[in-house]
Order: structure tokens, then sequence, then C-alpha cells
């Protein structure tokens, strides 16, 4: 989704404020870098809040869920 005009993103990109890699580029970086680091911690009140217990996902285990779902 682009919610600005191509003008805007040439002048921040040509500023150096905006670079040209998307969440996905930095995720899919931490992907291969990092794999079983920690990605998503659930909050400890999880349980209250939706009924199961708090998890935490590594970046392959939450990748590995997106693929799943995509």
């Amino acid at each position: 989704m682009i919610l600005s005009s191509q003008e805007m993103i040439r002048y921040w990109t040509d500023a150096g404020a905006w670079g040209t890699k998307t969440f996905i580029d930095y995720f899919n970086e931490h992907v291969q870098k990092d794999p079983e680091r920690i990605c998503l911690v659930d909050p400890l009140n999880r349980e209250a809040l939706v009924g199961s217990k708090p998890e935490r996902l590594t970046y392959r285990q939450l990748d590995q869920a997106a693929s799943a779902v995509a």
C-alpha cells in the first residue's frame, strides 16, 4: 500500500530520510541472520484477555506461520 505521492516519496528518499527497504525486507534479513532469536512476545495477561496462554515466537516460527497462511 502506497500512501504518499511519488513526488513525496522521491523528496524524502533523496533527502535520506526514507530508504527503499520494506518491512518484509528487514524481517527476512532477521529470519536469515537470527532465525532462533525471539521475535514476538505475548503480554503476560494474554490468558485473561483471550483465554490462551502467552507465547513467544522466534523469527523462524513467525516466518513459517506467516507462510502457512499466505
